[in-house]
């Protein structure tokens, strides 16, 4: 990570090692994949070891890989929420010929929301068209920073 002179200045006097395991320098990365807690949460999700055990030098790296494994895995799963959610419109809309609407006609405005100091803020979305599923990452800080993203889509 490069270093900046303000963050230079609040960093002075405190040391670089883990307190936990008193390795030599303490990264996301080693917070992320050597902590005890952190290492369950991963192998209990499922994930691929090689998550856990390969050397990344970037953070963004090492979640562009953990993306990639959740794609490739829910790609089946996305196709199954598709079918059923074509199934569920064309119900929705047959019975909202039928009967008044369920849904208001005044959708809600929501906006993006700082996560706390020291955090960062994945967000996903999703849309559905023309039998077509298109879905989008972003990874921020608690400043509104980019630190990250990506997206695709399935036909």
């Amino acid at each position: 990570m490069r270093s900046f002179p303000l963050t230079a200045s609040i960093s002075q006097g405190f040391g670089q090692d883990c307190p936990s395991c008193k390795v030599e320098k303490e990264t996301l990365i080693h917070a992320l994949k050597d902590y005890p807690t952190s290492r369950t949460i991963l192998s209990i999700g499922c994930l691929d070891n090689s998550l856990i055990s390969k050397e990344y030098h970037c953070c963004i790296d090492w979640l562009e890989d953990m993306l990639m494994v959740l794609d490739k895995r829910k790609e089946e799963d996305a196709q199954v929420v598709w079918d059923r959610a074509r199934t569920f419109s064309q119900d929705y809309c047959i019975f909202n010929l039928m009967n008044a609407p369920l849904l208001p006609a005044n959708p809600a405005v929501k906006k993006w929301e700082k996560p706390p100091r020291g955090h960062v803020k994945i967000n996903f979305d999703a849309s559905i068209s023309n039998n077509r599923i298109n879905f989008g990452v972003i990874a921020r800080d608690e400043g509104g920073f980019v630190i990250g993203g990506g997206g695709g889509f399935k036909d």
